[in-house]
């Protein structure tokens, strides 16, 4: 255990928190060949795909047909993702026409509270979108609950607020709620492999607050390694988890699987969000030992100075791409707030997970 800590301690390159870096630092536009080239594929084969059908292989292979994007994408993933900071952000995607929101009516979007068929189209423009990029990344894994028939579960999933709390007993999702805080990585609830990469394109702001906050995850790993070499320890060992109905048919609804641990590369893999391993004990009817119960706290507070977090407040049409095995995110602690009325005020995101290339 010492041997595999010791080598996280001496990846630097890859450890800061907010002092280390500004927006600058990530920042970066494609070209507008590449942007055009995107824009038509879209526009060519919208009507062929959607949020269900967008990780098939046929969609993949046309995707990756896109040699301009293609050579852009990857030549930005080892200096940003891979070998950098693990977070990247591509101002603008798609021409304007895509994002400019203010053009829009409000009853374009939403007719008695569901989304208008314009607006669905329109939408699955977008996921299309963020569909081609997320294939030069690696392999869309579904996201979502599962039924019979998995008819929840999707490709591109809209993060938005969605009414919901996903405290112990219910099957909601972070991302299905307005609530802060609860830094934490995507992908928490399945067992591994969780996504590595965390593409998400920005769509439409709230009324109030929504900021994304995310840093580096080691230099808390090296001050627990410093500080609490035993708790740390602990972390390494299996927790069980809530699958948060996830879980295929004839599965149970809780996992094991550790908050800390290595890939054959031996690169660092970091996986949590609390509520799901509390929840998971729940469910369970066990409880946590006092160490188990220590090492949580100790993480807890090294993860939640929100002071640490690079504060990004996204701009619609901003594509964020994180490493999801190295970064924590979450949203600001004081969440956000959508406008009753105006859906061109309410926050709307689009996420992919990816699974890395083998």
């Amino acid at each position: 255990m010492n041997k595999m800590l010791q080598k996280v301690i001496t990846e630097k390159r890859l450890s800061w928190e907010k002092s280390d870096i500004n927006i600058e630092n990530i920042m970066v536009q494609l070209s507008s060949k590449s942007i055009d080239m995107l824009h038509y594929f879209i526009e060519n084969n919208c009507d062929s795909y959607n949020e269900k059908t967008v990780g098939q292989g046929d969609f993949r292979k046309k995707a990756l047909g896109l040699n301009i994007l293609r050579d852009e994408i990857e030549g930005l993933i080892p200096q940003y993702i891979s070998n950098g900071p693990g977070i990247l952000l591509i101002k603008n995607v798609l021409p304007s026409e895509y994002t400019d929101f203010e053009k829009w009516k409000s009853g374009e979007m939403t007719f008695n509270g569901k989304d208008t068929i314009k607006w669905k189209k329109h939408l699955n423009k977008l996921k299309m979108a963020l569909a081609v990029i997320s294939c030069h990344l690696g392999y869309l894994q579904l996201q979502g609950e599962e039924d019979k028939e998995g008819k929840k579960r999707v490709y591109v999933k809209e993060i938005k607020d969605r009414g919901m709390k996903y405290g112990p007993g219910s099957n909601a999702h972070y991302s299905d709620t307005n609530q802060g805080g609860d830094f934490h990585t995507d992908g928490a609830e399945r067992p591994f492999p969780i996504p590595k990469y965390l593409p998400i394109l920005f769509i439409r702001p709230s009324e109030k607050g929504g900021q994304t906050v995310v840093k580096s995850i080691y230099p808390t790993h090296n001050r627990l390694y410093k500080n609490s070499p035993e708790l740390l320890k602990c972390l390494y060992e299996n927790f069980i988890w809530d699958r948060r109905g996830s879980q295929g048919e004839g599965e149970s609804n809780t996992f094991e699987k550790p908050i800390f641990t290595y890939s054959p590369k031996e690169s660092l893999i970091f996986s949590y969000l609390r509520v799901y391993i509390e929840s998971g004990y729940s469910i369970e009817k066990k409880k946590m030992t006092s160490e188990e119960i220590a090492a949580l706290n100790a993480l807890d507070k090294e993860i939640s100075d929100e002071n640490l977090y690079l504060s990004i407040k996204f701009q619609p049409g901003n594509l964020f791409i994180s490493n999801n095995y190295m970064t924590i995110h979450g949203r600001s602690k004081e969440g956000y707030k959508d406008s009753k009325l105006d859906p061109r005020k309410q926050r709307l995101m689009i996420r992919t997970w990816v699974s890395e290339i083998n």
